[in-house]
């Protein structure tokens, strides 16, 4: 009894798996670089509602309640 191996057909599932693999890792690559792109934009906008948020307390301490109509926690 002979036995046969399919090398043919396993070289090709490698070579294609090495390309998924190769593919991912670029992927993760720019994901990486989106979401510091990402971060760095919101940075500022964080600080300016940040700004708001105290602004808005100081026209209000008297008031607190009325910051939840602006969407800020009275803490």
């Amino acid at each position: 009894m002979m036995i046969q191996f399919d090398v043919a057909g396993i070289e090709t599932k490698v070579t294609n798996a090495k390309h998924y693999h190769d593919q991912a890792e670029e992927r993760n690559k720019h994901a990486e670089y989106l979401f510091e792109k990402r971060d760095n934009e919101m940075k500022p906008s964080i600080k300016e509602v940040k700004k708001w948020g105290q602004f808005l307390k100081q026209i209000y301490k008297d008031n607190p309640r009325e910051l939840g109509n602006w969407g800020i926690c009275c803490r």
